[in-house]
């Protein structure tokens, strides 16, 4: 059994996202498989919808079938999202081909600099350890290191490095190239303006883009596609996933600011924590994030510290699953004509396919990724009972348990 993957957030599914999996299954003549992102996002916030809305969202719209990428990898950063996903992907015994965005015909650059960042020759980590010491951030310290590799390409390398589906594209080679060289990687142009672009391109527009319709109450139908106008009015969004996230984050960094001893979370560092002391509570989320940002720590890096303190991402944690890997994917939605994916995972991948969350029952560092997945879930829901301004957002509260939900299998 052979298929081909996206990995993608859905924060909402779209016409771009559909078109992805249709192009892709087309070049390649395969089923495709989404593994997405749970309730929390790479970016520090939540999902403007519930990933199982997501998933089943997916599958209408192409996907075979559509899994979640464990919440330590989905709230990391962009090599800690693209290195658990493909590994996850390659151990799924049934993935050949993974399929993702690029703003342009395939930059040949991509390549060549994910073959830098595989092998971190020592005047690469020399240049990057110096940049880091003068205070820039990682990114742009980063990209300080590789200009010298590209002597007659600078601008087109600054061109590739500041575009945010090129930096996950070289970090899905790099991870390819490391941990699952069976795979063969498809980039797609995308066919919207880009991903930080908020101008919608021939009937297509960004999810970034249309998160600001929503909240703008701006009708977003002719960005989605047309089987899922009837679905989405039925599963209403999250409108302010930050605003939804405001109280708790105050609460979380006034702990901060008054506990002595100091827990250690992921990209929660020393610097920031002292920041987070002095500041001047109650605040918006997005006030928050505006004020603890700094050069060296990005405001996307500093919401990510944030929603890691607030799930209890631990370094430790992150750390040995850095290591380690995944070894369970969780089943959200499929198609049943497409079942036959799951029988070849369960026989010739590596991985638990957990279809039953209660018959699930992990040991270990499993035991912990799969406790802060089901955290997620839960504190997703009240923040959905919270922060929705639709009448009667969500189901009852039971259901925000990850034990009581099921899988969406699309007939």
């Amino acid at each position: 059994m052979q298929t081909c993957a996206v990995i993608a957030e859905y924060d909402p599914f779209h016409k771009g996202h559909q078109y992805l999996l249709h192009t892709a299954s087309h070049i390649t003549g395969l089923p495709v498989i989404s593994l997405m992102s749970g309730c929390f996002l790479q970016r520090g916030t939540a999902s403007v919808q519930d990933k199982y809305i997501r998933a089943e969202a997916a599958v209408l719209g192409g996907s075979a079938a559509a899994f979640e990428l464990p919440t330590v990898f989905a709230t990391g950063s962009a090599r800690d999202f693209a290195e658990g996903a493909v590994r996850l992907l390659g151990r799924s015994g049934v993935v050949t081909h993974l399929a993702f965005g690029v703003e342009s015909e395939s930059p040949d650059l991509l390549p060549d600099v994910a073959e830098i960042l595989s092998e971190e020759p020592p005047a690469f980590q020399n240049r990057l350890k110096d940049s880091l010491k003068q205070g820039l951030s990682f990114p742009a310290a980063r990209e300080a290191a590789l200009l010298p590799f590209f002597p007659d390409k600078e601008n087109e390398l600054i061109d590739v490095l500041r575009k945010p589906n090129h930096v996950l594209a070289i970090e899905y080679l790099r991870a390819i190239r490391l941990y699952a060289p069976e795979i063969t990687p498809l980039p797609i142009p995308r066919c919207d303006s880009g991903y930080l672009s908020l101008t919608p391109k021939d009937g297509y527009a960004c999810a970034g883009a249309i998160r600001n319709m929503l909240r703008a109450e701006t009708d977003i139908t002719p960005y989605i596609p047309e089987e899922l106008a009837a679905f989405y009015k039925e599963n209403p969004f999250l409108l302010d996933a930050d605003k939804a996230l405001t109280p708790w984050i105050n609460y979380l960094l006034l702990r901060q600011k008054w506990e002595e001893n100091d827990m250690p979370v992921s990209d929660l560092s020393d610097a920031l924590r002292q920041r987070i002391r002095k500041l001047s509570l109650p605040l918006s989320y997005s006030e928050i994030l505006d004020t603890l940002k700094e050069k060296n720590e990005t405001r996307t890096r500093v919401a990510r510290a944030l929603i890691h303190l607030l799930l209890n991402i631990r370094k430790d944690t992150l750390s040995a699953v850095r290591q380690d890997g995944a070894d369970y994917i969780n089943l959200l939605s499929f198609r049943e004509s497409e079942s036959a994916i799951l029988r070849a995972i369960k026989e010739f991948g590596q991985l638990t396919v957990i279809t039953k969350k209660a018959d699930f029952h992990p040991a270990g560092l499993s035991k912990t990724m799969w406790e802060i997945d089901c955290m997620a879930a839960e504190l997703y829901g009240m923040l959905r009972q919270n922060g929705s301004e639709h009448e009667n957002p969500v189901r009852s509260e039971k259901s925000n348990s990850e034990f009581t939900q099921s899988v969406r299998v699309i007939r």
